[in-house]
């Protein structure tokens, strides 16, 4: 699934270790969202976890900081 994002957040991710792969034609979302809190926090599943410099451990759970997957979350909610 190909996602439109809009170009100045995916201009915030610079440090995109996937190289913007969600954004292709034929991407993928790399990390599955959890749950939310106020759905400005976003937590992804464990098991799903990459090597990411946008996720960061919180306890037993990953915080995710993309605003590229936080758009994908809030415009197709996957």
């Amino acid at each position: 699934m190909k996602f439109d994002i809009h170009p100045e957040v995916v201009a915030k991710v610079t440090c995109c270790v996937h190289h913007h792969a969600c954004l292709e034609e034929d991407g993928e979302v790399f990390c599955n969202i959890e749950s939310t809190v106020n759905g400005t926090v976003f937590f992804v599943d464990r098991k799903m976890a990459t090597h990411c410099p946008y996720q960061s451990s919180f306890g037993n759970a990953f915080h995710c900081t993309c605003p590229v997957r936080q758009e994908i979350y809030w415009k197709y909610k996957v």
